[in-house]
């Protein structure tokens, strides 16, 4: 799998937040997830539109579309309870439902995926949308604000717009310094409005017109973390909170003005509950016969799916060629959360057991008792146990924060492969399915849970071991994880390739 070793080291930057919480009545009654999945045809825009179901309304969303690469969103219309876009300014009824405009600029067909967090408010617990029109001059950037109003918060934003390139979109905040790009990392009081950050590349004045999505919550913090980018890097940027917050929605600043920044040219997000959810990853073939690959939220069986804990955050590109003066300044992400509702979930350790196949020389890992048992009483000949293991938070368990879902391929013996392969990188995850034509099918989601390291450095947080990921370089494509620095020296003397983060390639952080 070379060419996932090439991206590998790139990916997924995650800051664990300590944030305080406790269990109290919730704003909303209900909370479910709605989806939607859109075919889009090379160099055309295509339309994307989920609507919550009953009588739910929106709280925020996130489009996805499978090349992030090639196709980005242009417009976020919020819709109103009868499917009419909202397109007057000040107040209207909270919106029940997303329509999203996506232009795909491949050469083939691709897909987005569209997923709404919809809520029933509470008894008392109002929402909103608020909508403003912004004129901006030729040639002229503008920051387009729309206020919530006193008591609101904002948890979600769109724009609709003809000609105006959005670079970011965020939420806006109360107290100076009011704009993303300008916070420190931190927490801070719910946001009190949302921005799109707006360029105007024609000769003559365009509006866009700007809606923030409000409701009253009064526990609301958001949290804001950053990243620098280097010239020409593209990279999924996320920010990461505990089991003690629920994430509602977020933003993107994209930095400076090397960067092409948030849902103008890289989807707005990609959220996930990786304590008690994860991602169903799906492949699909058109009628034209073009496949590619989409991923759609879910929550496990009996858990309500607000996203408590988890990741959100968006694919970024610097656009400043290798080497250019121009000034950089970090990626901002900021979530907004509440208190969770539930307490977190117990932490659980599983063992990960280490085995070899001498025939095949092929290594394979695995947590799963039934598996272990299999293996040790020879229903799959060939493997012994090597005597190495190390320890992971099992599936769905509490723990430490900053954990991510650790996800596992297999590759087909038709394709020259029979071999397993994990990563606890989500654009990983979704890469695989992107590139490799079916070759990798994704066995589960979340076999267990990991850490990652420092993508600089490699090192991994305190109470955790480095675990390395070496391949054999080889078209039957096989990895090995392993904890010990002299047995990594030793596989890449017999020819295998170090991969992960850090000059070491640490590819992930284990138990201690």
């Amino acid at each position: 799998m070379a060419s996932t070793a090439r991206v590998f080291a790139a990916l997924l930057p995650v800051w664990a937040v300590a944030m305080s919480g406790h269990a109290v009545a919730g704003p909303f009654s209900r909370v479910e997830t709605t989806s939607a999945v859109t075919t889009i045809d090379a160099k055309q825009l295509g339309v994307v539109r989920a609507i919550c179901p009953d009588d739910l309304k929106v709280i925020a969303a996130v489009v996805t579309p499978a090349n992030t690469r090639g196709t980005f969103v242009v417009a976020q219309d919020l819709l109103l309870v009868d499917g009419t876009r909202i397109g007057v300014d000040g107040a209207s009824p909270a919106p029940s439902g997303i329509s999203s405009t996506l232009y795909n600029s491949l050469d083939a067909n691709d897909v987005a995926n569209i997923e709404v967090l919809c809520g029933r408010p509470s008894a008392g617990v109002m929402g909103l949308a608020m909508g403003s029109t912004v004129n901006i001059a030729a040639q002229a950037t503008e920051r387009a604000v729309t206020q919530c109003g006193p008591g609101y918060t904002a948890t979600w934003g769109g724009y609709t717009t003809t000609n105006v390139a959005v670079r970011a979109s965020y939420p806006h905040f109360g107290e100076s310094p009011h704009y993303l790009d300008q916070l420190a990392d931190g927490a801070y009081a719910g946001p009190v409005g949302w921005e799109n950050y707006a360029y105007n590349p024609g000769t003559g004045t365009q509006s866009l017109f700007n809606v923030a999505v409000c409701w009253q919550l009064p526990d609301a913090v958001a949290q804001v973390g950053s990243v620098a980018l280097s010239a020409g890097e593209f990279r999924f940027v996320g920010l990461a909170v505990s089991e003690q917050r629920n994430i509602l929605g977020g933003g993107v600043s994209g930095g400076s003005e090397g960067y092409w920044r948030g849902s103008a040219r890289w989807t707005l997000g990609l959220g996930a509950n990786y304590s008690r959810a994860g991602w169903d990853f799906k492949r699909f073939a058109d009628g034209t016969g073009t496949t590619g690959a989409v991923a759609q939220w879910r929550p496990k069986a009996g858990e309500i799916p607000l996203r408590s804990g988890g990741l959100l955050g968006s694919f970024v590109q610097d656009l400043r060629a290798a080497g250019s003066a121009a000034p950089a300044s970090p990626v901002k992400v900021a979530i907004i959360t509440i208190p969770a509702e539930t307490a977190a979930p117990a932490t659980s350790v599983v063992s990960v057991v280490e085995y070899y196949n001498a025939a095949r020389d092929h290594w394979f890992m695995t947590s799963i008792p039934q598996e272990i048992a299999d293996l040790d009483a020879g229903v799959h000949a060939g493997w012994v146990r090597t005597g190495y293991a190390f320890n992971a938070y099992a599936t769905g368990s509490g723990g430490p924060l900053g954990r991510l879902p650790f996800c596992r391929y297999y590759g087909l013996p038709e394709f020259g492969l029979d071999s397993h392969f994990y990563t606890g990188s989500i654009l990983e995850c979704l890469e695989i399915l992107a590139k490799f034509r079916g070759a990798w099918q994704l066995e589960s989601g979340e076999v267990f849970q990991v850490q990652l390291p420092n993508v600089q450095t490699g090192a991994c947080p305190a109470g955790t071991v480095a675990v390395f990921r070496t391949w054999n370089g080889r078209t039957d494509s096989n990895h090995r994880y392993i904890t010990d620095p002299a047995v990594r020296a030793q596989m890449i003397a017999a020819g295998h390739v170090a991969e992960g983060y850090g000059p070491m390639g640490v590819a992930f952080c284990a138990v201690a």
